[in-house]
């Protein structure tokens, strides 16, 4: 009698990809986070990172100690040290097979303008493609938050495939009279939560004309410079005139005069299967209008449904911004970042803070030798050569006044060196 053969078990299924994960830090980013999930968007998963639990039930919650942020409210200067490094494994595994992370915050406080550069490089290293998508906070919010969410852009873009920065400055003079306190932040809002709808539709959807939107974004990014960004979309038998409306209405955009003096435009399009050439060629052209002798780029793709609005967002690099990008990301105290003794930066940052070599000789000497005298002689004695270096300037600690607010003027602070907020190296 033969043995009945026993039955191979299945292997269990590999756990399903995550295509999207969108990750909101601090209170900003999770108020954002809960207005995408509101609207059923995609088919993505949401995770709330933040130090208290205001996330709905069905976003999955990170939540941070209080002690990192040393309970001393959200404008203190440096984090608190605690151990931190599960609180990096847990955002990093909730990022594990995982395509691409969105990250959304609002920077100029605390926990937004910490968390995100640590959530982006946990996402980095757990594989994914990382977009970021921040608000910046109003003139009027004091120059404390503006320093504080300037040296966060500079430790979030060292982590980013991409960038995207909303200032709620920009719709201030249209809205700010008419609208309360509560509602004066939500024009930028519902524009940065459009470009976060554009891009998931763009990586998502098959481009059909130019070039992939991720390759677009590396050739603006290769560029070095914030790149501002302008967003429309419509639907209707006329949907490509009213994305030209929209687009050009936007306040940095100065009517199209803004396109005049770029240096770069990128056009991303994204629709449905009705997409029609028609519509490219209308918004191309239209745009073109705006800018001569610039270069630009487009990027064409479509969804799988049959019908759908037209969605449009503009890259636009200037030498505007090329400047505001050198004013934000210039640290306020000079060539040292406040974070570089904290255990916060020993976990999540790069080690990139190492003292510039001081003036010294190739002998070791630590002053060079005075250059021999000419005596008629047409042979020179020939010195040691000279290791040209960086004098090792610091900023002077402000004392008793440590605590004031910097002299913001233009957006750059006048209480630090000009050579310091213009990047001169001196030899």
């Amino acid at each position: 009698m033969e043995t009945p053969a026993i039955p191979t078990p299945e292997p269990a299924p590999a756990p399903a990809r995550c295509s999207l994960k969108i990750i909101g830090t601090g209170t900003a980013g999770v108020a954002l986070l809960a207005q995408l999930r509101a609207g059923e968007f995609l088919a993505a998963q949401f995770v709330a990172v933040d130090s208290i639990t205001i996330a709905p039930g069905e976003i999955e919650k990170i939540e941070i100690a209080k002690s990192l942020l040393g309970g001393r409210g959200s404008h203190c200067s440096e984090p608190g040290k605690v151990e931190i490094e599960g609180q990096f494994n847990a955002v990093k595994a909730a990022c594990a097979d995982c395509d691409t992370v969105f990250i959304l915050a609002g920077l100029g406080g605390r926990t937004g303008s910490w968390m995100s550069a640590a959530v982006a490089r946990a996402a980095k290293e757990a594989g994914a493609q990382v977009f970021a998508f921040v608000t910046l906070p109003f003139d009027c919010e004091g120059s404390v938050r503006f320093s504080q969410a300037r040296q966060a852009l500079d430790r979030l873009k060292a982590h980013c495939d991409f960038l995207f920065i909303q200032p709620h400055q920009d719709f201030c003079a249209q809205h700010a009279e008419s609208l309360s306190l509560t509602e004066v932040y939500a024009p930028s809002n519902r524009r940065l939560l459009a470009a976060v709808r554009h891009v998931a539709t763009a990586l998502t959807g098959s481009t059909i004309m130019g070039i992939g939107f991720s390759d677009l974004c590396a050739m603006l990014r290769d560029r070095g410079a914030q790149v501002m960004f302008a967003v429309a979309g419509s639907d209707g038998a006329n949907r490509a005139g009213a994305v030209i409306e929209e687009l050009l209405a936007h306040p940095r955009l100065n009517a199209g005069k803004l396109l005049a003096g770029a240096e770069t435009v990128a056009v991303s399009l994204v629709g449905a299967q009705d997409l029609r050439m028609a519509d490219v060629n209308k918004v191309m052209s239209e745009l073109g209008n705006h800018w001569q002798n610039t270069s630009h780029l487009l990027s064409a793709s479509v969804g799988a449904a049959a019908q759908g609005p037209l969605g449009a967002l503009l890259l636009i690099v200037t030498q505007e911004a090329a400047q505001t990008a050198s004013r934000l990301t210039a640290p306020a105290g000079g060539a040292k970042e406040i974070s570089e003794s904290s255990t916060f930066a020993t976990h999540y940052l790069p080690d990139e803070t190492k003292s510039p070599p001081r003036f010294s000789t190739a002998a070791g000497e630590s002053t060079p030798p005075s250059a021999p005298r000419m005596r008629g002689s047409r042979t020179r004695k020939e010195s040691p050569r000279l290791r040209q270096g960086q004098f090792d300037l610091d900023t002077i600690n402000k004392g008793r006044f440590e605590k004031s607010e910097p002299t913001i003027h233009k957006g750059e602070d006048l209480d630090v060196p000009t050579f310091i907020r213009r990047g001169v190296v001196l030899n």
